[in-house]
């Protein structure tokens, strides 16, 4: 009797998750700046968008991260988009998970969020509102323009991986997996060649190649390059320091 209770409050429970309306603003709870991620959320499409304004050995700069998946239950699965001043537009990097909780609590890729009272910090028109005491450690602008609205129906048109390249990454990463770094460096390669490659999404993975060819400088190029892109990645991070301390 006392699975079958159980099992039917996990069930309502998943339910309910999935009837929440999570669009609005949010706030990551592990770190002290650059906190604010904006959601989008419709039927069980979720889109989530986030500023930052990292420093990467001594630099400052701009970075956008945009999460797209889709929202099953009480399970989030999807891509991370990219973007930065250098890219032209967002591009995909890498796929992220997350989940629904009660309470209005939600993680995205390992980040603990929680929603924001919405009449507590509602910004003037056309702006993102700052907290008390000015601006975040890591943001310079004191006030920064709000971000257009995304309808998540769409989002996947406006970022799409196309299936050549899908199918080389994918190619080139069973062949790194068994131990073939320099047949995989090709199929990357060929990859970040087609048309619509995202080359965001290969950075990594082709500092991976360099690195099992005993190629430390171009390693370090690649993977410095991936983590400005993904600095809160931990993978990437000890894959560059790697790379750093081999090169010399």
């Amino acid at each position: 009797m006392r699975r079958v209770v159980l099992s039917l409050l996990l069930l309502v429970s998943a339910r309910s998750a999935l009837a929440v309306d999570l669009s609005g603003r949010w706030e990551i709870q592990s770190m002290g700046a650059d906190r604010e991620v904006i959601i989008q959320h419709k039927g069980g499409k979720l889109v989530a968008r986030r500023t930052m304004w990292p420093e990467f050995e001594g630099e400052k700069y701009k970075l956008e991260h945009m999460y797209r998946g889709t929202v099953s239950g009480s399970t989030i699965k999807g891509e991370l988009l990219v973007k930065e001043p250098e890219l032209k537009g967002f591009e995909i990097l890498r796929d992220f998970t997350g989940s629904v909780g009660g309470m209005g609590e939600l993680t995205l890729d390992g980040l603990p969020l929680k929603k924001l009272d919405a009449a507590s910090v509602a910004p003037a028109a056309g702006e993102t509102a700052v907290p008390e005491g000015g601006a975040r450690p890591s943001e310079p602008p004191a006030v920064s323009r709000a971000e257009p609205a995304v309808d998540p129906t769409d989002i996947a048109a406006v970022v799409s991986m196309p299936r050549q390249a899908l199918d080389l990454m994918a190619a080139g990463d069973e062949l790194l997996a068994n131990g073939k770094p320099r047949p995989a460096l090709a199929r990357y390669e060929q990859a970040a060649k087609s048309q619509g490659g995202s080359k965001a999404a290969l950075l990594h993975r082709l500092g991976k190649c360099h690195l099992g060819l005993k190629q430390y400088t171009r390693a370090k190029d690649f993977l410095k390059r991936a983590l400005r892109l993904d600095p809160s990645n931990r993978i990437v991070q000890d894959d560059y320091e790697k790379a750093k301390a081999l090169a010399g």
